[in-house]
């Protein structure tokens, strides 16, 4: 009995024996063969891309499914980069494992899946990229397998710019096989490929992309969103210097958008690539000096493709002041023709306006000096060669003072058009010293070479004060302070008509005197209590009913005035 049970212990420890070295000699072949694929399929890599020095950290064998690649890097082959220019943390190709065919064959992979492939863009001191080192491309063998992308990142790196980092980036790349076919021996050339994806940065919450590519037609097509999309200076400063300069005319902008896109090869190897982009604007603001405001809350929707470009319901504000446009341009070229609608609401006139200005506008300006606040609503056309300008504006509180006699109008309201070269007035009131003026014109051509007319009434009187007297010309100035004049004045009625070019514009005056009183310096005998009415046509004036009292006396006086041709003036009392 004891001879049995050694036996039997004895036999317990040789199968045991025998179970751990098939163990340890199945681990051995196993890790054997993990090597072996290891250095075939780094081999392989590097046959495939010369111009890369590649490595591959381990692998190992998944029966029934596949290899499994771990540690995978790639740096160009004479590069002095201290990091490689790709990374992937794991990488599992899909393909038969059967044996012996496995070892003896080259595995038919229908499957690649990247997780955590980094790469790292990077330009040298002689402006190349680093991945110029992929290229060529190495030509694919048999049927091309799926490729899928899981949390890859892209970093582009470029001297004197900030780092520009890609992230989250998921990939899929799928052969469109024929319907039926079974292998490439159904498709005489090479599949398109269909290559759908996301990625995200700090410069956009996240973008997704849908894209063909035709190999053999090199005819391609891709679509896509962008939300939440956040262009500024800081993203300018990460851009590629080339990409950046194209886009510096609009480093004043910071905005966030949404966006879709769609991208398409050209029809003819020499025509324009096929796009059309939507954005729409969620906030941005618009800090440029040539503006005279910064532009806040901007919002709306831009459209551009082939054709041309379009805004519509753009928004923004600065201050108070609200403002609105929508614009289509036909084309990309200086002369293509605009359709432009913009509105102002709550606008203040001050320099800074004036500063934006074209020359022919800024003189128009600077002869009125306007202040004050206007709702404005614009249409501007071009056709190729010139703008066709139209305008309505209404006067919500507006002063002016007119170069010619500087004498200050406030409180205006009412409204103003410009249309075809025509200008006209709506209800136009202004106040004079706090007297109500109705103020009435239509004007075709403004400027010097003007028809039409201008017409002015008082509603009550004007004081004959100091500021009124230092708005005339020096020598009426002069005439009048050697009067000595006081009390008021009522214009009845101020009108200046332009029938034709070929005729000089016709000056209408009539004022009425209230209360006045005058002492010449001259002969300073004084008279109180002057009333009557002084009417001027161009350069002749005549007095009429002209009443005035020195103590118990009275004077009455009518007559003329006007100058001779020879020099000088005729007075007739």
């Amino acid at each position: 009995m004891r001879r049995l049970t050694r036996w039997a212990f004895r036999f317990a420890v040789l199968v045991a024996a025998l179970l751990a070295a098939a163990w340890f000699g199945r681990d051995m072949i196993f890790q054997r063969l993990n090597e072996e694929i290891r250095v075939r399929v780094q081999t392989m890599l590097a046959e495939r891309h010369p111009n890369l020095h590649v490595q591959v950290r381990s692998a190992w064998l998944v029966e029934g499914e596949g290899i499994v690649l771990r540690g995978v890097t790639a740096s160009p082959r004479y590069g002095t980069a201290a990091e490689p220019m790709i990374k992937v943390d794991e990488l599992f190709c899909a393909c038969g494992t059967q044996m012996p065919q496995f070892l003896t064959e080259k595995p038919q992979v229908h499957h690649v899946e990247f997780r955590g492939l980094s790469v790292r863009a990077s330009r040298g001191g002689d402006g190349t990229w680093n991945l110029a080192s992929l290229l060529p491309l190495p030509a694919s063998e048999g049927r091309p397998p799926t490729i899928e992308i899981r949390d890859g990142a892209i970093e582009i790196v470029d001297a004197g710019q900030r780092p520009l980092l890609l992230r989250d980036i998921a990939v899929s790349i799928t052969p469109q096989f024929p319907v039926g076919a079974s292998g490439p021996s159904m498709h005489n050339g090479r599949l398109p490929l269909q290559i759908r994806g996301s990625l995200a940065s700090e410069y956009c919450r996240q973008a997704d992309f849908d894209g063909t590519f035709w190999p053999d037609e090199q005819a391609w097509s891709v679509r896509g969103t962008v939300a939440h999309f956040d262009f500024s200076r800081r993203l300018l400063a990460a851009l590629p210097p080339e990409i950046a300069d194209q886009l510096e005319p609009l480093a004043s902008l910071d905005v966030q958008a949404d966006m879709s896109y769609e991208v398409k090869s050209p029809l003819e190897p020499s025509g324009p690539i096929r796009f059309h982009l939507t954005s729409r604007l969620l906030d941005g603001r618009i800090d440029d000096p040539r503006f005279p405001y910064a532009l806040t809350n901007l919002r709306g929707d831009i459209d551009v493709d082939n054709t041309g470009l379009r805004f519509r319901n753009l928004t923004a504000s600065t201050g108070a002041t609200q403002l609105q446009m929508s614009c289509v341009i036909a084309g990309f070229a200086d002369d293509s023709p605009i359709q432009l609608q913009a509105s102002a609401r709550n606008l203040t006139l001050d320099q800074r306006v004036l500063s934006m200005l074209p020359e022919p506008a800024r003189e128009q300006w600077e002869k009125y000096s306007p202040s004050g606040i206007v709702n404005i609503d614009a249409a501007l056309e071009f056709d190729g060669q010139r703008w066709k300008p139209e305008m309505h504006a209404e006067c919500v509180d507006v002063a002016v003072v007119y170069h010619k006699f500087p004498y200050r109008v406030d409180h205006g309201v009412g409204k103003l058009h410009y249309v075809n070269g025509r200008l006209w007035s709506e209800q136009l009131i202004v106040e004079a010293n706090g007297q109500r003026i109705d103020v009435g014109l239509d004007i075709q051509q403004p400027g010097p070479d003007f028809t039409g007319w201008f017409e002015a009434r008082a509603h009550g009187p004007i004081p004959l004060d100091n500021e009124l007297i230092s708005a005339l010309e020096d020598k009426p100035e002069e005439i009048v302070r050697s009067l000595q004049p006081a009390g008021s004045i009522v214009v009845e009625r101020m009108r200046i008509d332009r029938v034709s070019l070929d005729q000089e514009p016709t000056k209408r005056l009539a004022i009425e005197l209230r209360e006045c009183s005058m002492k010449y310096e001259k002969f300073p005998y004084p008279i109180y209590k002057i009333h009557g009415r002084l009417v001027a046509e161009d350069n002749h004036w005549t007095f009429r009913d002209l009443i005035g009292q020195n103590d118990s006396g009275y004077i009455i006086c009518k007559g003329q005035w006007q100058p001779k041709p020879e020099g000088g003036s005729l007075l007739t009392l």
